[in-house]
């Protein structure tokens, strides 16, 4: 790839990466982030299925930003089970933060054994994972 086209890749996946962080993490102090068209709301008055959808959100640009991220410092990809990991304990993460602050301005109620489900999944995808990328990545 040519070197203006490769530094135009660069800065696009870094905007991206700080648009991504940026967004996961807001819904936690209660906002939202859009990008098309610009704006920022405050969570306020919205059902349940809506929340869940906001946490499936952030939990999207969190694991996508961890990709473009590692991409940036080690240009390498992570085995195949990397994304499933990433996500599940994204969720899991959110799904608990939400429990103090979500929760607390809508009708939103946590479910502590879907935290259990996806930490644990996330933990069992992690080890394998890296027992994987131990095999793919082997100088």
């Amino acid at each position: 790839m040519p070197k203006p086209l490769e530094k135009l890749l660069n800065l696009l996946l870094a905007l991206i990466a700080f648009y991504a962080i940026t967004a996961a993490i807001v819904p936690v102090f209660g906002y939202q982030l859009f990008i098309f068209p610009i704006k920022f709301e405050v969570i306020q008055n919205i059902s349940f299925d809506y929340v869940r959808l906001l946490l499936l959100r952030s939990c999207v640009f969190l694991t996508m930003a961890v990709f473009i991220l590692n991409y940036a410092l080690y240009k390498r990809p992570y085995s195949a089970l990397a994304p499933v990991a990433v996500f599940c304990y994204s969720l899991s993460i959110f799904e608990f933060l939400a429990q103090f602050t979500i929760a607390q301005i809508t009708d939103y109620s946590i479910s502590t054994s879907g935290i259990v489900f996806f930490l644990t999944l996330a933990i069992l995808a992690h080890y394998k994972n890296s027992k994987s990328a131990k095999l793919l990545f082997k100088k």
